[in-house]
């Protein structure tokens, strides 16, 4: 089996032969090796999930603060630590993904 490889190693694909190649692949007769996620990818994907996850409480917050009621200034406080939480474990996160390998 022939394959197709994607020279930014984003992807790889079965094909006939060489005539089935682009101009942005690679030739290859064996079975690509899949490749890590990089360091740049990984902290990539983890800054949109929590971009996501902020924009989701910083509603939450708004909700909260908005209401009237008497839990109002509990659900605020509530939503405040988890923003606060999550800011600490994404700093984690990140870090720790800074400081390992590929």
């Amino acid at each position: 089996m022939s394959y197709a490889v994607r020279k930014d190693n984003k992807g790889w694909w079965s094909v006939s032969g060489p005539g089935d190649i682009g101009p942005g692949e690679n030739y290859s007769e064996t079975e690509p090796v899949p490749q890590p996620p990089t360091k740049a990818a990984r902290l990539a994907d983890l800054t949109a999930k929590y971009k996501a996850d902020i924009a989701d409480l910083n509603l939450a917050y708004l909700a909260a603060a908005a209401a009237d009621g008497s839990n109002e200034a509990a659900r605020v406080a509530s939503v405040r630590q988890q923003i606060t939480d999550r800011t600490t474990q994404y700093n984690a996160d990140k870090q720790a993904i800074a400081g390992g390998s590929a």
